[in-house]
C-alpha cells in the first residue's frame, strides 16, 4: 500500500491539475493569417512536431501572398511573439528562407523580404524549363500503377466546378500536380528543386500577373501528361511539360534579354 501511495505521490500530474495556470498563446494584431494559425502552432509545441518547418511553411505563405511585402524588415523577436515560438526553431527557418532566396540578411540584424520583379520571374523560368521537363521524363520512365492513380485522382478532382476560390488557391492547386510529377520521378533532389522555383515563381505572379489561370485552364495539360506518363512516353511527357512551361512564361510576359 505504502509503495502504491509513493507512486502516485511521484506520479508528474499536468499544470491544470495543479491548479497551475497555463498560458494560452493569444491572437497578437497583425495578420489574420498568423491569428487563424496560432492555435495550430501552439497544439503542434504541445505534441512535440517540428515547430521550424511550420514556421518556415508560414512565412513563406505570407511572402508568397504578399502581407510581407518586398523591402519590409523583419525581427526575431517581432516573429517570436507572432508564432509563439523559440528562437532556435524560428532561426532554422529562417535561414532556409535565406537559402530559398525569399529573405535576406540585414547587417546589424533582422531580415529583409527580397525585392521581387519580371525580370526575376524570367531567370526562375529559364532554371524551371529544364528542371521541369527533366521531372516528367524521369516520372515517366519510373511511374507505378499507385503513382498514376495518384495523378489521376488530381485530374478527376480539378475537373469538378469550383467557384468562390482566389487566385492563391487555384496556384496551389497547380503547385500540388506540378509536386505529384515531381514526386513520381523518385529524385528526392529534383522534387525539391521543383518545389521551391515554383514557390518563387508564384510569388512573383501573384503580385505582378493581372489573372491568375484557374484549374480549368490548365485541365487539358494535366490529362494529357497524365496519360503520357501512364503510358511510359518519357520524350514526349517532357515536350508537352516544356511546351506547358513556355506557355506559362508567355502568358505572364516574362522575357529574359
Amino acid at each position: 500500500m505504502d509503495r502504491v501511495a509513493t507512486v502516485q505521490e511521484h506520479t508528474p500530474r499536468s499544470p491544470e491539475a495543479m491548479g497551475v495556470p497555463v498560458a494560452t498563446p493569444r491572437c497578437l494584431t497583425g495578420s489574420t493569417l498568423w491569428c487563424t494559425n496560432i492555435s495550430v502552432v501552439h497544439q503542434l509545441s504541445l505534441n512535440g512536431a517540428r515547430l521550424s518547418d511550420h514556421a518556415y511553411e508560414q512565412l513563406k505563405r505570407m511572402i508568397v501572398r504578399g502581407e510581407l511585402p518586398p523591402g519590409s524588415l523583419v525581427t526575431e523577436r517581432e516573429l517570436t511573439a507572432r508564432l509563439v515560438i523559440g528562437r532556435t526553431p524560428l532561426r532554422e527557418a529562417l535561414q532556409r528562407l535565406v537559402s530559398d532566396y525569399f529573405l535576406a540578411v540585414v547587417p546589424g540584424g533582422g531580415y529583409l523580404v527580397s525585392e521581387i520583379s519580371l525580370d526575376s520571374a524570367a531567370r526562375i523560368y529559364e532554371l524551371r524549363r529544364p528542371i521541369e521537363g527533366l521531372s516528367a521524363r524521369l516520372a515517366a520512365e519510373r511511374a507505378t500503377a499507385e503513382d498514376v492513380d495518384a495523378l489521376e485522382e488530381f485530374v478527376h478532382s480539378a475537373s469538378r466546378p469550383v467557384s468562390g476560390k482566389d487566385g492563391h488557391w487555384h496556384l496551389a492547386k497547380d503547385g500540388e500536380f506540378h509536386d505529384l510529377v515531381a514526386r513520381t520521378s523518385r529524385n528526392e533532389y529534383l522534387r525539391s528543386t521543383v518545389k521551391q522555383l515554383f514557390s518563387l515563381t508564384q510569388r512573383v505572379l501573384t503580385q505582378t500577373r493581372p489573372r491568375t489561370p484557374r484549374l480549368e485552364d490548365e485541365l487539358p495539360f494535366y490529362e494529357t501528361l497524365t496519360e503520357l506518363i501512364g503510358l511510359h512516353e518519357p520524350e514526349q511527357a517532357e515536350q508537352v511539360m516544356l511546351e506547358h512551361v513556355r506557355w506559362k512564361e508567355n502568358l505572364d510576359g516574362v522575357v529574359l534579354e
